[in-house]
């Protein structure tokens, strides 16, 4: 997940202290100066970073588990917002298998008859399928129908 809000702040807390990335990367106790600028300055910039280096830089910029905890809750409510906005849902084959989008016929409310709908897909296609929810929830059937998995995404180390 990509963490701007945490970004943002850090980079401002680092700044208000008058401190350089380089001095920064030197508390945090790195040998390879090159390689601690590297990783604070893709946080810094695009939000990316380890959940262990998040917490030793916070522990350096003297931010507290409160406020981390808030940023952090922004970030996750952003990422929901961006991942989850309402769609038709709808089957889709793999490109390999060539492609394609199918939007499910509107009489179908419930999960049950849409699942059930994209089993009957697999099987009338004999390919694999995938049933869209939401860009966020994905539901694969095998070609005979049989259930092969359920993705859902979610932010990791939050």
């Amino acid at each position: 997940m990509v963490r701007m809000h945490l970004a943002t702040y850090f980079r401002q807390r680092r700044l208000e202290m008058g401190w350089s990335v380089a001095e920064v990367v030197r508390r945090l106790g790195y040998k390879n100066i090159s390689k601690g600028m590297r990783r604070v300055a893709a946080f810094e910039q695009a939000g990316y970073i380890d959940s262990a280096l998040l917490t030793k830089l916070a522990a350096v910029l003297e931010i507290d588990r409160k406020t981390l905890n808030r940023l952090a809750y922004q970030d996750y409510r952003y990422w929901f917002a961006v991942v989850n906005p309402p769609i038709t849902p709808c089957v889709f084959r793999r490109i390999l298998f060539g492609g394609g989008v199918v939007y499910l016929p509107s009489e179908l409310k419930t999960h049950e008859a849409r699942e059930q709908f994209a089993a009957d897909f697999a099987r009338r296609c004999n390919t694999d399928v995938c049933l869209m929810i939401s860009p966020r929830v994905k539901i694969w059937f095998a070609h005979d129908g049989s259930l092969l998995e359920i993705v859902e995404e979610v932010p990791h180390d939050i």
